[in-house]
């Protein structure tokens, strides 16, 4: 059986495309590549914490 192992950043807050703030979000991304995988609203209780923490999607995939 083959399973993708994920890292989890929960508890930190988002800017949409019109620039407002989501309060409550969650982001998993691929362990080996660093990739966002997936996007949720809400808080989840797995996962690395980064309550107060600002997430720029424009800034992470800057680079791509």
């Amino acid at each position: 059986m083959f399973f993708i192992i994920f890292k989890m950043l929960f508890n930190c807050s988002f800017l949409n495309k019109n620039f407002e703030i989501i309060e409550e979000g969650n982001l998993e991304t691929d362990e080996d590549c660093g990739k966002i995988s997936d996007c949720n609203e809400g808080y989840v209780s797995n996962g690395k914490n980064f309550k107060n923490f600002l997430v720029m999607p424009s800034l992470i995939n800057a680079h791509t």
